[in-house]
């Protein structure tokens, strides 16, 4: 397995051209081709307090959109235009962003996002796009942080590990970076060793996997005993000097409210470094 397609998601905020180059020196990194894509969510309209419909907004809304969206392009085109020997393409989507970017990502190996910054919201972007993205495209998602500059991403990984099926699926998504990484530490947090869990020892299983898949590995057993375990795995990823973060992203889709786990709430608020996650 290998990345070679590779979607980056691009808005007109602050940090888009940082995301295209993020993801245009990962492409070179694998010899991947590159999409370029612009979603954004347009409402079905705007009703007055009478009951009418009101065009205006709506009208200015769509206008909006596609500015942001010749915006994106422009970034876009020009980080494209530093590098050389990438493939690109460009897209734009406007009506439902989670579901453009969903059936988008279906077609590429990984799928490129920055974090939401309320510090700049887009115009119809959701809150939640992130979290959609990746349990609702069965995709893996490197989400780079809002603040922060990451000119290398895989040289030094932390993976999140439980033994769960999200857990499973991060790693398997990751291998192309972790074979390639320097140096891979599985962290295991509050562990029940068991038969069905981690084994007679925490972590020796998966670092054995991993091990068997080419890369170095080493295993680091916090006891996690009543601590925030994304907090945690923060903390530990800055001990390290990790430059990417890697684990699954626990939660479902319920009636349109997004029900998370509380460690993958918390590194999708307060991430420090690129982190990859699957569901």
């Amino acid at each position: 397995m290998a990345y070679k397609s590779i979607l980056v998601v691009v808005d007109s905020g602050p940090r888009a051209a940082q995301n295209v180059e993020f993801a245009l020196n990962l492409a070179r990194t694998f010899e991947a081709r590159v999409t370029g894509l612009f979603a954004a969510t347009l409402p079905t309209g705007v009703v007055g307090f009478d009951g009418a419909y009101v065009p205006d907004p709506y009208t200015m809304l769509t206008q909006q959109l596609g500015e942001q969206a010749a915006a994106a392009k422009a970034v876009f085109e020009a980080e494209v235009a530093k590098v050389y020997g990438v493939l690109t393409e460009w897209r734009e989507q406007i009506g439902s962003a989670i579901t453009a970017v969903c059936v988008n990502a279906r077609y590429h190996d990984l799928v490129i996002m920055g974090q939401y910054d309320p510090h700049h919201p887009q115009s119809g972007t959701p809150v939640d796009l992130v979290e959609s993205v990746v349990l609702g495209s069965g995709r893996p998602v490197l989400v780079v942080p809002y603040a922060g500059d990451f000119p290398h991403v895989g040289r030094n990984v932390l993976v999140g590990w439980d033994t769960g099926r999200e857990a499973t699926r991060a790693v398997t998504d990751a291998l192309p970076l972790l074979r390639k990484a320097g140096r891979t530490t599985v962290m295991t947090v509050g562990p029940e060793v068991s038969e069905t869990a981690h084994g007679e020892s925490s972590g020796s299983d998966i670092a054995l996997f991993l091990a068997r898949q080419g890369v170095k590995v080493e295993v680091k057993r916090e006891p996690g005993i009543g601590l925030n375990v994304g907090g945690l795995m923060l903390s530990v990823a800055a001990d390290l000097n990790a430059d990417l973060i890697v684990m699954g992203l626990y939660g479902h889709s319920r009636l349109r409210e997004l029900m998370l786990g509380g460690a993958s709430r918390t590194i999708l608020q307060t991430m420090t470094v690129p982190v990859l996650m699957s569901h």
